[in-house]
């Protein structure tokens, strides 16, 4: 009357999705192209989206490029396997705060006609663009 043990393992299976690109033409060919990747050991879902001719296939445990050479070979149409995106890399962004001061200048410039406060101005505004940081005041006396 000895115990016996049992050892059980846990697998954790892990869900795979593949996107392939094949050329469809018409209904006919969506539903032979369907039905050779559903055929496939592992395969469980399978969309089609005929108008760009991918392919999305969900599953357990199938190797994609038998899965390609298969559907390749059933169907008699050229398949390609589309390999996902590598990951993401980690973005770091660093936000640096400066805090720009603004200088007030104000002259002040005796005049004695409009035609020189413009032309005044136009000098002065020539140069703002040099000093993107100064804010400039223009009092006409």
């Amino acid at each position: 009357m000895g115990g016996e043990t049992k050892v059980v393992e846990e697998t954790k299976v892990e869900l795979k999705t593949a996107v392939y690109k094949v050329h469809v033409h018409c209904g006919q060919c969506a539903r032979d192209i369907e039905t050779q990747f559903t055929e496939f050991h592992g395969v469980q879902e399978v969309k089609l989206d005929a108008g760009s001719g991918k392919v999305t296939v969900r599953g357990v445990g199938f190797d994609e490029e038998k899965l390609r050479v298969k559907v390749s070979r059933g169907c008699r149409r050229h398949v390609e396997y589309i390999p996902p995106p590598p990951p993401p890399k980690e973005i770091i962004t660093e936000v640096k705060s400066t805090k720009e001061e603004i200088k007030i200048i104000t002259v002040k410039v005796p005049l004695h006609c409009p035609d020189c406060a413009v032309m005044v101005r136009e000098i002065l505004l020539e140069h703002k663009r040099n000093f993107l940081s100064h804010k400039f005041v223009l009092y006409l006396c």
